[in-house]
C-alpha cells in the first residue's frame, strides 16, 4: 500500500486525511491561509 492524502478546501479551512501504509488515518485540520498550509507540510 502507499501514502494516499485527500484535502477538503473550504473558504476559512482545510481538512485534511492522511492514509499511511499500514492502512491507520491521520488527520488535521488548518486554516486557510500561509500558515495554515505551513502548519500542514510541517
Amino acid at each position: 500500500m502507499r501514502h494516499v492524502l485527500g484535502i477538503d478546501v473550504a473558504k476559512a479551512k482545510l481538512d485534511a486525511a492522511l492514509r499511511l501504509p499500514n492502512g491507520k488515518v491521520r488527520s488535521k485540520v488548518v486554516d486557510n491561509s500561509a500558515q495554515g498550509f505551513e502548519a500542514l507540510t510541517a
